[in-house]
């Protein structure tokens, strides 16, 4: 049975390593659900053109931030495959 899908969830991301990331989001996120995930790299980290890291994981870790006199959820995740992907540099 496949699992659902929902709307992109946006976030920041706080911390990655090679075995998984910590972002910020506006929501919860039950412990164990699968994420497709997205990572932008600009191209003022990666000195040429912008890149995404597009990963497979699930949610190991939540909890709840206070950032300034918003409530946000902190979000660790497992990366378990991942791949870059390079974007096509703008025409001049």
């Amino acid at each position: 049975m496949a699992s659902p899908r929902t709307a992109p969830i946006r976030g920041m991301t706080r911390d990655a390593s090679s075995r998984g990331l910590y972002f910020i989001i506006d929501q919860e996120l039950p412990l164990r659900t699968e994420l497709d995930l997205i990572l932008t790299l600009p191209k003022e980290i990666t000195y040429a053109t912008e890149v995404s890291l597009c990963a497979y994981g699930k949610v190991v870790r939540t909890e709840t931030r206070k950032e300034g006199d918003v409530e946000r959820v902190g979000i660790a995740t497992t990366m378990e495959a991942y791949y870059f992907v390079r974007t096509k540099p703008s025409p001049p």
